[in-house]
């Protein structure tokens, strides 16, 4: 029974989904919102790559610098940096604006608020400087640049595909010209054709 209520949730997810995409394919704006959206991770690629990179450069180094640290507010049993996957899970929580600024104080505890150690094994205090110099930098970079840098491409990739007929440059419909008047051309769909057919091409566009 359990086996047949999991296929059957699958199989109905599955007809959700194929029904979603249908819809898109016939409904313009909804057609425009998946091409904005596909664009978007595409040109974004490297960006949210390095960002990926970033925050796991940034775990190793929380979990050598505050690894040992004593759990406070901000830092606990489930949130801390005891591991890099912990400390990543830390830093997308930071991503996210959650209390970062807790896990910050909770890095400087200094004595006698904890117990100081011969070495960094035998300690659970934390690092005012560091503290301050990890957090603050790991904000600015990837809420004032990087995520920025995602909004500002999701945004031009917008005003590309829903820009007005009075303004724009190029809207959907010249586009969708363009590429039917192509594929005229280009019969055998190779993305490219000889110089010679460019001036007829060019006569088919002004023709429409």
């Amino acid at each position: 029974t359990i086996l047949r209520n999991d296929l059957s949730y699958f199989f109905g997810f599955m007809v959700v989904i194929l029904r979603f995409f249908t819809i898109t394919g016939r409904h313009t704006t909804l057609k425009m919102l998946m091409l904005t959206v596909g664009v978007s991770v595409c040109k974004s690629f490297f960006i949210i790559f390095g960002m990926f990179l970033l925050v796991f450069f940034y775990a190793l180094a929380g979990t050598i610098l505050f690894g040992t640290v004593k759990y406070g507010e901000g830092i606990g049993r489930r949130a801390n940096f005891g591991s890099p996957v912990t400390g990543v899970a830390m830093l997308f929580r930071i991503v996210t604006g959650e209390d970062w600024n807790k896990i910050m104080h909770d890095c400087m505890v200094q004595p006698p608020y904890c117990t100081l150690g011969n070495n960094y094994w035998e300690t659970d205090c934390g690092n005012f400087t560091a503290s301050l110099i990890y957090f603050c930098t790991f904000y600015v970079i990837i809420t004032y640049i990087v995520l920025n840098l995602l909004v500002a491409i999701i945004m031009e990739n917008f005003s590309l595909f829903y820009s007005n007929e009075e303004d724009a440059l190029l809207s959907y419909a010249d586009i969708r010209n363009f590429q039917n008047t192509w594929n005229i051309v280009d019969i055998h769909q190779r993305g490219v054709i000889p110089v010679r057919r460019v001036k007829f091409i060019l006569r088919l566009l002004k023709g429409r």
